[in-house]
């Protein structure tokens, strides 16, 4: 008999990717998931989502919790912005975080811009870029991009191991 308890709930047989982030910082998310498709386009086995990908008619909030809810890897962009955006901290970060707690996501913070994160529960995650250095403190934002595409390639081969897809 087959196994299938490792499928995330969406009964897909891929490490699923939810990116939180305020449309305010959409410019930097956009640069990061250029960089991140390079990783799905090159493994079948993994699989991006954002809100960006919402279709009309969409009951926006109930396809964002779904979609929270089967993550494997959480990536929130963190910038002050983040931080004070009621829906991302209340209902993304909550959920996050309690999901951490029981094994069930990897919360991963990447830190856009200089920000008070560490004040927050968020403090007690390893941070992208290396050391929490926000990407926007790099001369050269590709070179920040790419650490951080490198950090979570390392996360996805965890998840990738866990779900036995390697």
């Amino acid at each position: 008999m087959e196994n299938h308890s490792n499928a995330n709930s969406s009964g897909s047989n891929k490490v699923s990717i939810f990116i939180s982030y305020s449309s305010k910082d959409a410019d930097l998310m956009d640069d990061l998931l250029t960089q991140l498709k390079v990783l799905a386009i090159s493994d079948s086995q993994i699989e991006i989502w954002q809100d960006g990908l919402l279709e009309a008619g969409t009951e926006w909030d109930q396809e964002i919790k779904d979609k929270l809810h089967a993550a494997h890897i959480v990536l929130m962009l963190v910038s002050a912005r983040f931080l004070t955006t009621n829906y991302i901290w209340n209902i993304e970060v909550q959920n996050t975080l309690s999901r951490q707690q029981k094994g069930e996501v990897s919360a991963l913070p990447v830190i856009l811009s200089p920000c008070a994160w560490m004040q927050t529960p968020l403090a007690q995650f390893q941070a992208l870029p290396k050391k929490g250095r926000p990407i926007t403190d790099f001369p050269n934002k590709d070179v920040a991009l790419l650490e951080v595409v490198n950090g979570v390639s390392r996360v996805i081969l965890s998840w990738k191991k866990k779900l036995e897809l390697v």
